[in-house]
């Protein structure tokens, strides 16, 4: 009898609300000293207690700190009323979030939408400025959002496309085997027979399909044997992605013996 392996945290992230709040009693504090600081040296001034230039220098600066400060304070202050007390874990088996008021689990297995929406910019490791979401749809059709506030994009990107792609393929395949369409967006349909691209049907014996840097692209072979680029699309605006690319790679294999018994020679 196989004894059930423990489930492998992969990623966890918790979002604390008195962090923003902690923050912005901070922020307001220095927001406050920078308008003293300002006045007193307004006060300075108006006594010639030192050289004007300095004091109005200095005047200036207080006042730009004091602004900086305020701005933070206002970003926490609607951090702390928006964002709740929360902990994401991301598991080889599925999701777990957990709140104040409980538990809310998401196998891989009740997956039936996955769209990779997040973008950002980065410096290194470090997110300069992130915004879009990646969006789960599960099979009951409860939705899951995965937004910066739970870090990274691009590697909560990562964990979600390669978990979501087995589940959302096998779903995709058991379709296909019934004669079911499955649609990707709009102009963009795998049938039993090929891909829909548009109002040109390629046959799978045609079709090639490539992943590269946030792009899908949907290749089709011309009369002298050569794949060219029909359509691209970011993955962004594409369902399923991880998931097609799993089933298309096993079906062209299966409909082009030739071409790939031929790379195996080479």
């Amino acid at each position: 009898m196989a004894i059930p392996q423990k489930p492998k945290r992969l990623y966890q992230v918790t979002i604390e609300r008195r962090k923003y709040i902690r923050r912005l009693v901070w922020s307001l504090l220095a927001a406050v000293g920078g308008l003293g600081a300002f006045f007193a040296l307004e006060e300075a001034k108006i006594r010639e207690m030192a050289d004007p230039a300095i004091l109005q220098a200095g005047g200036i600066i207080s006042l730009v700190a004091a602004g900086l400060f305020g701005l933070r304070a206002l970003i926490y202050l609607w951090l702390g009323l928006r964002r709740r007390t929360e902990t994401l874990r991301i598991f080889d088996k599925g999701i777990v979030v957990t709140t104040p008021k409980g538990e809310r689990k998401y196998s891989w297995s009740q997956v039936k939408i996955y769209r990779e929406g997040g973008r950002g910019l980065y410096l290194g490791k470090r997110p300069l400025a992130q915004w879009g979401s990646h969006r789960l749809k599960m099979q009951n059709g409860e939705r899951f959002t995965l937004s910066g506030k739970y870090g990274d994009l691009r590697q909560t990107g990562a964990i979600l496309r390669r978990y979501a792609a087995h589940s959302t393929g096998i779903q995709m395949g058991q379709a296909l085997r019934a004669e079911k369409p499955v649609k990707l967006r709009r102009g963009l349909t795998v049938w039993p027979g090929g891909v829909a691209v548009g109002k040109q049907e390629i046959p799978w014996s045609e079709l090639e399909v490539q992943l590269k840097r946030g792009r899908l692209t949907i290749l089709r072979k011309n009369r002298k044997g050569k794949f060219r680029p029909v359509r691209r699309y970011s993955v962004q605006q594409v369902d399923n992605v991880g998931g097609f690319m799993e089933v298309a790679a096993a079906t062209i294999r299966n409909h082009q013996r030739e071409r790939f018994e031929k790379k195996r020679e080479d």
